[in-house]
């Protein structure tokens, strides 16, 4: 079954959260049907801090260990993109596309001093962006958008979160993911 079958399921997918080649071992062991890579965790675990501070080549040399220790889809946090441009997170994309990931979670804000939401109409002309070029590419990589607004304490979260997943769905994203609700 394929990582966008595994969402098409009447029941939830239930997704481990991995960080090297070892948790994606025993992710698998424990019966997992995908998984998915902890940016954080990844991050924490080289020393670095999360919100981009490890370089885009950790990340990749990380997956690829994953990827060549299991057999399960995974998608991976691949954070703002590692880069502040549609092209350049595109192009990160694609070699993680190449490296056979079945889907990416691209998130709606950014860390410079501290994570601030990103103009949510920007954030959808790059998954706009993003769609097009996967499918013009033939490829099929889920693309799921992380929306901040809870995390970062919106002052209108429920409407917020609310019109910036109508906005991300109708641009191309697969999936939504809103952490810290409650």
């Amino acid at each position: 079954m394929t990582f966008r079958q595994l969402h098409e399921q009447p029941e939830p997918l239930l997704i481990c959260n991995v960080w090297d080649a070892a948790s994606a071992t025993i992710a698998e062991q424990q019966g997992f049907q995908a998984i998915g890579t902890s940016s954080a965790a990844m991050a924490r675990m080289l020393g670095y801090e999360d919100g981009e501070k490890m370089e885009f080549a950790d990340l990749v040399y990380l997956v690829k260990r994953i990827a060549a220790g299991n057999s399960l889809p995974f998608t991976v946090d691949v954070e703002a993109g590692f880069g502040r441009t549609p092209s350049a997170i595109l192009e990160n994309i694609k070699v993680l596309a190449n490296m056979g990931v079945a889907g990416i979670n691209l998130e709606d804000s950014v860390v410079d001093q501290e994570r601030s939401l990103c103009d949510s109409y920007s954030f959808a002309r790059t998954l706009e962006t993003i769609r097009e070029a996967l499918i013009k590419d033939g490829t099929d990589l889920f693309l799921n958008a992380r929306t901040d607004t809870f995390l970062l304490g919106h002052p209108d979260q429920l409407q917020e979160t609310i019109r910036r997943v109508r906005l991300y769905e109708a641009a191309g994203a697969d999936g939504v993911f809103v952490p810290c609700m409650t």
